[in-house]
């Protein structure tokens, strides 16, 4: 209200508190398109992450700045992150356009099909590391504290030590 106090009638006043107000929602949006630009998925569930993005552009419609759905489907796609580079590609190579709910449905299919192949995954390669046997040429050791090379093979105490191939056996 201190805004307002000394102002002596209502054209003043009005005026006053529009640049008060107007001020804030300039704010306010392009808070909002910076939020809707950067906005990641990260660990989100597909749905939450649809969920945050479909809030922020609602959020703009409400204040007089609406998204347009292709513009939206950029932004979902963009903030999806690498597991999902192909996917991406296949929707920006559509000839024909999606709606933002059909993409929400597809990335929920894909999320579950990814969701599947990691499941089904991680047992096979358990089993891969628990079955695979160790190597002869290193019993009791750790694979990276092997320090076996094949000069380590021959005596030590050979004549010929050092001296290459030469040409025959003690020259």
């Amino acid at each position: 209200m201190a805004q307002v106090v000394g102002l002596h009638n209502a054209a003043a006043v009005w005026s006053a508190l529009e640049r008060l107000f107007s001020s804030h929602s300039r704010a306010r949006i392009m808070q909002l398109r910076y939020q809707l630009q950067n906005v990641k998925k990260g660990s989100l569930s597909v749905s939450d992450y649809y969920n945050r993005v479909k809030t922020i552009a609602d959020s703009l419609a409400a204040a007089n700045h609406p998204v347009d759905d292709s513009d939206l489907i950029l932004y979902i796609l963009g903030g999806l992150g690498a597991g999902y580079e192909s996917f991406a590609t296949a929707i920006l190579t559509r000839t024909d356009p999606i709606s933002s709910e059909d993409l929400h449905s597809l990335l929920l299919s894909h999320e579950l099909h990814l969701d599947q192949f990691r499941t089904t995954m991680e047992p096979c390669s358990m089993a891969l590391i628990a079955t695979t046997p160790p190597s002869n040429n290193n019993k009791g050791q750790h694979p990276s504290t092997n320090t076996n090379r094949a000069s380590d093979n021959k005596p030590h105490d050979s004549p010929n030590r050092g001296r290459g191939r030469g040409r025959g056996r003690y020259n």
